[in-house]
């Protein structure tokens, strides 16, 4: 997962015809050096270190769970991809005690 969002970052938001104007018709072959991934990855990566840490449990255990590793996350030097505002507003909310989908 973490290759393809590699891969990927490079042509986020761009239209297809400046995708293929930029690196052919073939699309991107090879990993960019450095091959970096993005906030996605890093906020699947939360995801599975919450299930990991949650065992095997109902789901509210798991949902805190993921708020925890979401917030740790948010306050890591790790958060270094860009995350989107919305993201960003949303494990904010959850470290307030809001649901993350309200607007702030």
């Amino acid at each position: 997962m973490a290759i393809g969002d590699a891969l990927g970052g490079l042509t986020v938001f761009l239209p297809l015809p400046r995708i293929k104007a930029t690196f052919g018709p073939e699309g991107i072959l090879d990993l960019p050096e450095p091959a970096l991934f993005t906030d996605d990855t890093q906020m699947s990566i939360a995801i599975a270190e919450a299930l990991i840490k949650a065992g095997d449990q109902d789901l509210e255990v798991i949902m805190f769970a993921v708020r925890e590793e979401f917030i740790r996350w948010r306050h890591s030097p790790e958060n270094n991809r860009s995350p989107g505002v919305a993201c960003l507003e949303g494990v904010d909310n959850m470290e307030r005690g809001l649901h993350w989908t309200l607007e702030g």
